[in-house]
């Protein structure tokens, strides 16, 4: 199988593999279905000179039946400066 199975709605997906996913924007967006184990990364700078940092790996179980959004947050109080997003399929529950 791939991620692109378990994908149910998606915006602006900046790179999609049979393994992962990457959202390079805000606003972007994807909403997976379950049963499906994601591990998600999200690395960030505040000016285009700045070198990245990323954040630590964190892992969402999504059970069957079950339908979870995962999104790019950047440009926002909360998240400002230039925010990636990458999702990487871990195992098909």
């Amino acid at each position: 199988m791939s991620i692109r199975d378990y994908i149910v709605q998606q915006q602006n997906l900046d790179l999609v593999t049979d393994s992962k996913i990457q959202m390079w924007h805000g606003l972007d967006f994807v909403v997976l279905k379950g049963p499906i184990t994601v591990a998600v990364t999200e690395w960030h700078r505040l000016l285009p000179t700045d070198a990245f940092v990323y954040e630590p790996t964190y892992t969402i179980k999504i059970h069957n039946g079950q339908t979870r959004r995962i999104e790019c947050d950047q440009y926002s109080g909360t998240h400002p400066g230039d925010w990636n997003t990458e999702i990487v399929l871990v195992s098909e529950d």
